[in-house]
């Protein structure tokens, strides 16, 4: 499992990601990643996090495990006999979750998004940073011929016109929506009792 350091993982979370792997092993032996939130095949976000930069919750409550075409790198759980590895030639720290969905998919394994809420810490993304525009890029040139594809970000495209939409879009929110971005709260763990996630995760045993 491969988790962001700005992660709180509710009470009762690790035996519920026990029981999610079982689950998936039943219904796909040979699956190779899964994670927590992502982007499906025909690019609907699929998810269930509360995430603080954003000060709201992302996606709700699902039950079975949805396809993934795509995955969000802050929580991922790759299963170690499907063999897929990351790509130590993909620059930065950025679409190394769509990455690897996309050298399980070349190896013929599905990943998955599954529903294990957590408590993203995170801040909010005001722009797409020269290390993303990099990333993106690589992508391009790796994957051309699987194009265009969903991430959570924005679609990998040969046409640059909806990175150029995600890049305003997001300069025009800091400049609006700055002063409410960002909220702080002060115990993870309180905020996951308020939301239900324990309880969602103890429910998933």
């Amino acid at each position: 499992m491969f988790a962001h350091q700005d992660v709180y993982f509710p009470e009762g979370w690790f035996m519920a990601l026990r029981a999610a792997c079982d689950r998936l092993n039943s219904i796909d032996p040979s699956w190779a990643v899964a994670g927590i939130c992502g982007m499906t095949p025909d690019g609907e976000f699929v998810g269930h996090l509360w995430d603080s930069g954003l000060g709201t919750v992302c996606g709700g409550r699902f039950d079975r495990p949805r396809l993934a075409a795509s995955l969000d790198e802050v929580v991922l759980i790759v299963r170690r006999a499907a063999g897929t590895l990351f790509d130590p030639s993909l620059p930065s720290f950025h679409l190394y979750g769509t990455d690897i969905v996309l050298e399980a998919k070349r190896a013929g394994m599905k990943s998955y998004v599954i529903d294990l809420p957590i408590i993203h810490n995170s801040k909010a993304t005001l722009r797409l940073d020269p290390s993303y525009l990099a990333a993106y890029r690589f992508m391009i040139r790796k994957w051309r011929a699987q194009l265009p594809w969903p991430t959570v970000i924005v679609q990998l495209s040969r046409n640059p016109l909806p990175l150029l939409l995600r890049r305003f879009r997001l300069r025009y929110r800091a400049m609006l929506s700055a002063p409410t971005l960002n909220p702080k709260f002060e115990c993870p763990e309180a905020k996951a009792r308020e939301l239900g996630f324990a309880q969602a995760s103890e429910d998933a045993i």
